[in-house]
């Protein structure tokens, strides 16, 4: 026959942990996954060409539930309109094959394309500006992907996994002192 025996206080400090623990983990994993979202910034940043402006690659949480964080690292569309051409590169030095025609490409022989003056954050020459139906644009030739973001997710997968696993290994390990 067994004889258990709990002292009060000691019974009390494991609640108050346990609750400690409930109530700090949602709270500290999404702190855990915004060091990650940071992290994988910081990569883009470093892998991208010219600016390195936070502005232009964003990070948010778009989910905080009870179950599950999510977040995301992504490329503000109006300030850095040019992502995918980067990304992936133009013309026929295009990494991927492109996605149905215009007019402009066919015409082109995906030579070059026009790029808003308004979108760029730097002036290129004044010879290459050219005006279609009263809007101002560049001719930009065909460029080579200078791949950021793709590399920055994927080498920085399993650091993120340990920059969560850190915060959390150090809440844990306050709140069971």
């Amino acid at each position: 026959m067994f004889k258990v025996e709990w002292e009060k206080q000691s019974l009390d400090s494991f609640y108050k942990k346990m609750e400690k623990l409930i109530k700090g983990l949602p709270e500290n994993t999404k702190l855990g996954v915004e060091d990650a979202l940071g992290n994988t910034q910081e990569k883009a940043l470093d892998n991208k060409r010219g600016k390195r402006d936070k502005k232009m690659i964003p990070i948010e949480v778009v989910d905080f539930s009870k179950n599950q964080v999510v977040g995301r690292v992504y490329t503000d569309k109006d300030l850095f309109s040019y992502a995918p051409f980067l990304e992936f590169g133009t013309g026929t030095k295009a990494e991927l094959s492109h996605i149905g025609k215009t007019k402009t490409f066919i015409a082109s022989g995906y030579r070059y394309w026009f790029l808003p003056v308004d979108k760029v954050d730097r002036a290129f020459s004044p010879e290459r500006i050219i005006n279609i139906g009263g809007e101002l644009f560049y001719i930009m030739f065909a460029t080579q992907p200078y791949p950021f973001m793709r590399p920055a997710s994927f080498s920085s997968r399993e650091e993120n996994a340990n920059l969560v696993d850190e915060r959390i290994g150090k809440f844990l390990t306050e709140v069971l002192k």
